[in-house]
């Protein structure tokens, strides 16, 4: 897991436990170096990878992004 993806799933964890300075904190970080805005509140499951440490990439607050089709795919050709 790189830099962006440990910022991404921290920021969301701080956002579920309430922490809103912490998870503003993070949620800033990612959108001045990665340049996108990912909000925090999007439910987004924890093997979703986005290519380019999502660069541009926009997700609304009210997003599900579910991932484990490239994983799953793996797994049965194996």
């Amino acid at each position: 897991m790189n830099g962006f993806h440990r910022m991404l799933h921290r920021g969301q964890l701080h956002q579920r436990n309430g922490h809103k300075i912490r998870s503003a904190i993070y949620a800033r970080i990612i959108r001045v170096i990665y340049q996108n805005h990912i909000s925090l509140k999007a439910d987004i499951d924890g093997d979703v990878w986005f290519c380019h440490k999502g660069f541009g990439v926009v997700i609304n607050p009210a997003a599900t992004v579910r991932g484990g089709y490239y994983n799953t795919a793996l797994r049965n050709n194996r």
